[in-house]
């Protein structure tokens, strides 16, 4: 493999270079986060703006446990499916980083994926 892609390197390709690495810029390795941002978001579950926060904190403690919970692991490998779940906290980063990308940046990828 020359490189790999997405929101964060896949521990299991260990010495494969990650594309971020090859960026030669700040800007070119800010416009391949950018671009790779919705890999790392994947199927997210969503609650509404100013949801109170002793609220979040129970969904986000809801959607771990059953991450964790071997009857739904079961479940998920009888029928193949992949696990990696990302963290409320760790979604919650990657879109405050996709909404802080500057527009010179989203204009470039915006270009170049037409």
């Amino acid at each position: 493999m020359l490189f790999q892609g997405g929101a964060k390197p896949d521990p299991n390709l260990q010495g494969v270079p990650f594309v971020t690495d090859l960026a030669q810029t700040p800007q070119d390795k800010q416009a391949i986060e950018f671009l790779y941002i919705g890999q790392g978001i994947g199927r997210p579950f969503i609650a509404p703006p100013g949801l109170p926060a002793d609220r979040l904190r129970m969904l986000r403690n809801a959607f771990n446990a059953t991450m964790k919970d071997p009857s739904f692991i079961a479940e998920v490998k009888k029928r193949k499916y992949s696990l990696d779940p990302e963290s409320g906290g760790d979604l919650e980063a990657l879109i405050k980083k996709a909404y802080a990308t500057p527009k010179p940046i989203v204009e470039r990828i915006a270009k170049l994926i037409q």
